[in-house]
């Protein structure tokens, strides 16, 4: 696992990683690559986001099952609002809101955030496994990692 030089676990900034594998994907009908996001999105975009956990609203066995779930993006601005006290979401991050009692929840981190056929971010550390006193989906919204501000990282990571 190579994380970003830069993470903070304090405030959750620069919170992307990647995995180096030792062997080369087989691509099949069920394994494909994904291209990453060009764009920043701002708020009012419908993002499907993928993962493999699970959590108390919903007790299906965990990594067994890849979910998906509709979020839509919020402006870091309005995301920083809607935190009390008052959150500081910087460009490296993604917000979603998403009704109450449907989420990301504990397994979920490292799933993506897909809108037309493309990544555009990558879940961090959902509520409940940062703070135990934490629920998950409880109708604020989630802060991913946007991969489109982290391209440099990515390629020049690649390249060693």
């Amino acid at each position: 696992m190579i994380s970003h030089p830069s993470y903070s676990k304090t405030t959750g900034i620069n919170n992307i990683g990647m995995v180096k594998t030792y062997q080369p994907f087989v691509y099949s009908s069920t394994v494909k690559n994904i291209n990453l996001g060009v764009s920043t999105l701002d708020g009012g975009y419908k993002m499907t986001v993928f993962g493999w956990g699970t959590g108390e609203l919903d007790p299906i066995d965990p990594f067994i099952v890849l979910r998906m779930i509709t979020y839509t993006s919020m402006t870091n601005i309005e995301c920083s609002n809607d935190f009390v006290p008052k959150k500081c979401i910087d460009n490296g991050q993604l917000c979603g809101l998403r009704a109450r009692d449907k989420g990301v929840c504990v397994g979920d981190s490292g799933g993506g955030v897909v809108y037309r056929n493309r990544i555009h971010g990558v879940i961090g550390i959902v509520p409940s496994e940062a703070n135990a006193t934490e629920e998950c989906a409880d109708g604020r919204p989630v802060v991913f990692a946007r991969v489109y501000t982290y391209y440099d990282w990515i390629y020049e990571t690649l390249k060693t």
